[in-house]
Formats: structure tokens, C-alpha cells, sequence
């Protein structure tokens, strides 16, 4: 259990403007290295994903546990198809698409390979997997609480702390620049 996750469902289910989705079991992880975080766990166990602010210009989704998919394939789907190999073996492959926006760009992917588990990347789609990709967050809660706190109006990770890019603290180089 986790105080925090339930006072981030009570948020969700006590505003007008977000809406919890009904229970619908766990999610099936892509790889065997893959984990999912105690807290997704948990609210996973509480509600099947959650509705945010999807009537602002930047509500989130946070998608039920039968649609967390690995984001690769989805936001780089055509060079997938042609850089697969370079991807397959990216630390990107284990990044899942949790997040999705009420734009067709902005995304938050969760990284769930056991030992970054939790970690939480701006899934745009113009620097998803590139030298430029941001650090949102350390954890799922922090994640669903930054978006919470930015109601729909704004992305919580912009114009705050100086970025932290995930291939410059990782000290890996990107499949895509």
C-alpha cells in the first residue's frame, strides 16, 4: 500500500475534471527484465488508469494496464521498421507508453527494466529516444502528481529545474542522435 497513491486517486476521483477507469487486472510486461514499479502496482489495484484534464491542451491518460505497451514501436513506428535492430538493444526498449496526451505528440513513457524501474521520460515525439529526450521523473507518483498539479494547463516538467537528458546521465549514446 501506498498513502501517497491513494491520496492521488482521491485527487483524481474528488476533481470534476478527471475521471478514474474501472479495475481491469495487471499489465503484461514485453521482457523478462521488465518490472513494474510497487506504486504502478499498487494503483493499478485501485483503478484501471485515469482520465486527467483531457478537456485542457494538456490532459493525460493514463492508460489501462491492457494498453502499456512498449513505446518504441508506437512513437517511432516508422524508424522502427528500419533502425529495429539498433532499438531492440537501446535502453529505450524497455520504456512503456503510460501517458498519453490529449495532443498527438506529448507523451510520458515509464522505463521498467529492473534496474531504472520507475523512471519516468518525455515521450515527445520529436525527441523520444534521442540525445534531447528529458527526465519527468523518478517515479510513477511523482509523474501522476506533476501532471495533477498542472491541471491540464501546462507541462509540469517544463520551466522549472533545469532538464536532465536520460542518454547524457545514463552515458549511452541514443539510437536516434
Amino acid at each position: 500500500m501506498s498513502a501517497k497513491i491513494d491520496e492521488l486517486v482521491q485527487r483524481i476521483a474528488d476533481d470534476p475534471l478527471c475521471k478514474l477507469l474501472p479495475v481491469s487486472g495487471k499489465p503484461r510486461l514485453n521482457s523478462s527484465i521488465d518490472v513494474l514499479p510497487s506504486d504502478l502496482d499498487y494503483f493499478y489495484s485501485l483503478c484501471g488508469g485515469a482520465e486527467l484534464f483531457m478537456s485542457r491542451d494538456f490532459g493525460f491518460r493514463v492508460v489501462p494496464p491492457g494498453e502499456l505497451f512498449p513505446a518504441t514501436p508506437i512513437l517511432k513506428a516508422f524508424d522502427y521498421q528500419s533502425m529495429k535492430g539498433a532499438f531492440d538493444t537501446d535502453i529505450s526498449f524497455n520504456w512503456y507508453l503510460l501517458f498519453r496526451s490529449t495532443g498527438p505528440e506529448e507523451n510520458i513513457v515509464i522505463d521498467l527494466h529492473s534496474s531504472r524501474c520507475g523512471v519516468c521520460y518525455d515521450g515527445y515525439v520529436g525527441t523520444y529516444a534521442s540525445s534531447d529526450c528529458k527526465i519527468v521523473a523518478q517515479s510513477f507518483e511523482e509523474a501522476l502528481g506533476g501532471v495533477l498539479n498542472a491541471k491540464g494547463e501546462r507541462l509540469f516538467w517544463e520551466g522549472g529545474e533545469p532538464p536532465r537528458y536520460v542518454y547524457e546521465e545514463l552515458d549511452v549514446e541514443p539510437p536516434c542522435g
